[in-house]
């Protein structure tokens, strides 16, 4: 998301090309409730979906390489993080394809039982212990056999302050 000089509570999509795309939601999401993102991205078109219903799409023109970075919870500005997200994240998938609306609604409020092999990635943020100490924890795992684990940058690992929280936003499935 792209921060700007005020905080709306809206999510707000940002993609680097020539020229630059936003997409910004007409919902708040700084209610206090769990909200459903995805970000479905294929070499030529993007389409962001809040809560199961699409935000909008755009063309892009700068084809995603392996090399390119990703950032979750903030924006890179050449060298620098700004834009902050503030608040919790419960869970990340990256699928191999593109997925459809209804395959986005199937699957929004559960958590995997079952890895598919088009999981490409699938962080639940569970080992974590919320409130307590978890500075051994600094990765985040990855569920799927291709073991793609994250580096916890600037997360809170201690304390009352951990970023670990207790609760879920969504239950199991088998979908």
């Amino acid at each position: 998301s792209q921060e700007t000089e005020e905080q709306t509570g809206q999510l707000t999509i940002y993609e680097q090309g020539s020229p630059d795309k936003v997409l910004t939601s007409e919902t708040r999401i700084d209610d206090g409730l769990c909200h459903h993102i995805a970000y479905v991205r294929t070499q030529t078109q993007v389409e962001a979906f809040l809560d199961g219903e699409s935000m909008g799409t755009f063309e892009i023109s700068v084809p995603l390489q392996a090399s390119d970075r990703i950032s979750l919870g903030q924006e890179w500005d050449q060298d620098l993080k700004t834009g902050f997200f503030k608040g919790t994240i419960d869970e990340l998938r990256v699928w191999r394809y593109a997925r459809t609306k209804e395959e986005v609604k199937a699957n929004m409020n559960s958590e995997l039982a079952e890895i598919s092999e088009d999981l490409l990635a699938y962080y639940t943020f569970n080992q974590g212990a919320a409130e307590e100490d978890n500075t051994l924890s600094s990765l985040l795992l990855d569920a799927t056999p291709s073991k793609y684990n994250g580096d916890l940058i600037d997360f809170e690992l201690n304390g009352m302050e951990s970023n670990y929280i207790s609760g879920e936003c969504i239950s199991t499935s088998t979908n």
